[in-house]
C-alpha cells in the first residue's frame, strides 16, 4: 500500500529511532541466524517503519513507537520469539504509551494485541502498519477539532454503517475491515476495534460539540450505540 501525500508528510516530521533501524540484509541475515520464517512484508516493515514513533498533537498518552527488530537484538543475538496460530504466527511489535496491551504483528503485517490464556486468538485491530500510519496522520488533523470524550460501544453493526454509508464519505486510506473511517465535511466518525476484543466501538470528532452531541444522541435514541 503506498502512504498518502497527508501520511507522507506525517511521516517526515517524525524522529526516527537509530538503533531500531535496520536494512534489508542486516534483516534477512539476522532472521536467517534465528530460524525466523521472516516475510517479505514483513521485512518491508522492519526497512521502512521501525523506529518510528506515531504521536498525535496535544495528546501526549496516544504515542506508539512502531519497533520491530532493533540493533541491540542483532548485537546481542536475542531469541525471536514468535507463535503460530493455525498456518499463521504472531511476533511482538509496537509500545503504546498508556495502553495496557502486548501488542504483536502477524506475519501478513496485521497489527493485533493477545490475551494471557493459551487459547486466546490475536485480536487484531488493523490490517497493516501503512492503514495504521494513515489512521495517526488523520488523528493528529482531528486534534485540532473537538472530539467526544467517549469512546462508544456499537449494539448494531450493520444499521450504523448503513446510516454512515448514506450520509458520509469513507475515508478509505484509513479504512479496513477492523477500523472504518467516514466523514461528512461536519463530522468524523472512527469505528474501530477494541484493543481487547473483536468488537466495535464508535468515536466522533467534529468542528463543535453541539454537533457532536447531537449526532451521538440521536444513535443512542435508535439504540445503535451504548
Amino acid at each position: 500500500m503506498q502512504l498518502t501525500d497527508r501520511a507522507t508528510k506525517y511521516l517526515s516530521e517524525l524522529k526516527r529511532i537509530d538503533e531500531l533501524q535496520l536494512d534489508k540484509q542486516e534483516t534477512i541475515d539476522y532472521c536467517q541466524r534465528q530460524n525466523f520464517p521472516l516475510t517479505e512484508t514483513l521485512l518491508s516493515v522492519q526497512v521502512k517503519f521501525s523506529g518510528y514513533k506515531l504521536t498525535i498533537r496535544n495528546d501526549k498518552g496516544h504515542g506508539f513507537l512502531l519497533r520491530l527488530f532493533a540493533k541491540y537484538d542483532i548485537e546481542e543475538n536475542r531469541d525471536i520469539e514468535f507463535y503460530y496460530f493455525g498456518d499463521n504466527y504472531v511476533v511482538d511489535f509496537g509500545e503504546h504509551d498508556t495502553a495496557p496491551f502486548h501488542f504483536y504483528i502477524t506475519d501478513l503485517g496485521e497489527l493485533c494485541t493477545l490475551g494471557h490464556h493459551e487459547d486466546d486468538k490475536p485480536n487484531i485491530v488493523c490490517s497493516s502498519i501503512e492503514k495504521y500510519i494513515e489512521q495517526y496522520a488523520l488523528l493528529n488533523e482531528l486534534a485540532l477539532l473537538k472530539k467526544d470524550r467517549y469512546y462508544h460501544e456499537v449494539l448494531k453493526r450493520d444499521e450504523l454503517i448503513k446510516l454512515l454509508e448514506l450520509d458520509f464519505a469513507r475515508i478509505n486510506e484509513c479504512s479496513d475491515k477492523y477500523s472504518q473511517w467516514f466523514t461528512n465535511g461536519l463530522l468524523t466518525i472512527d469505528k474501530g476495534t477494541w484493543l481487547d476484543r473483536p468488537e466495535f466501538y464508535l468515536r466522533v470528532y467534529g468542528q463543535n460539540e453541539s454537533s457532536i452531541t447531537e449526532f451521538v444522541t440521536s444513535l443512542k435514541k435508535d439504540n445503535i450505540i451504548a
